[in-house]
């Protein structure tokens, strides 16, 4: 068998290739093992955040009480013409503006100076002699944010004074006269549904 012997300069000179031939291969392992894997892309288009609504939700005002006019709110109103027990009959009408601004809740007011109310007469009688004439009236509906609301009141009663012996006689009847103010207060809360004005602050 004939062995090749290389000469000693030859191996030296090989060394340094292998050397880097090896650390070649290590760093490339190096790199693969450290490679963070990637999901596949989104290819339908639509972001991940893009969804549709049902349109089974509940509105974030949905759970909002309604407006309405509590129970003992104030109705303060101005006649538009006179009233007497002398002519006046139960079951008449008569009206009046509102003399003051109305609110709900306190925080938005649904019915401005000015606005008509129509009230009833609940009870009259005439005067006659010996017997004092009376009235007695209540409100039945009032103009709230431009729609008119069927309202229930407490009533104002009023009688004219007894004559005592031995004076003059006095008018035995009760009278109002034009732009008399009369106050009431709401006997029962007045939802309004169809009220449309500015949402209660959160």
């Amino acid at each position: 068998m004939r062995w090749c012997k290389h000469p000693v300069g030859a191996r030296r000179q090989a060394q340094p290739l292998v050397l880097a031939v090896t650390l070649a291969l290590t760093t490339a392992c190096s790199r693969q093992s450290g490679t963070t894997t990637l999901s596949p892309a989104n290819t339908s288009g639509t972001l991940p955040f893009e969804q549709v609504a049902s349109g089974k939700g509940i509105s974030p005002t949905e759970g909002l009480p309604a407006a309405s006019l509590a129970k003992g709110t104030a109705v303060t109103i101005r006649l538009r013409s006179p009233l007497s027990s002398a002519d006046s009959r139960p079951g008449d009408a008569f009206y009046a503006v509102l003399d003051e601004p109305m609110s709900a809740g306190g925080q938005k007011i649904v019915a401005e100076r000015g606005e008509s109310v129509e009230g009833r007469i609940a009870a009259a009688s005439p005067g006659r002699a010996g017997q004092p004439g009376y009235l007695r009236l209540t409100l039945v509906s009032l103009v709230v944010n431009g729609k008119r609301q069927s309202l229930k009141t407490s009533s104002i009663f009023a009688k004219a004074a007894e004559s005592t012996p031995g004076t003059p006689a006095g008018n035995p009847d009760v009278r109002f006269s034009t732009a008399q103010r009369l106050t009431f207060r709401v006997l029962q809360a007045l939802p309004l549904p169809n009220w449309s004005g500015e949402r209660f602050p959160f």
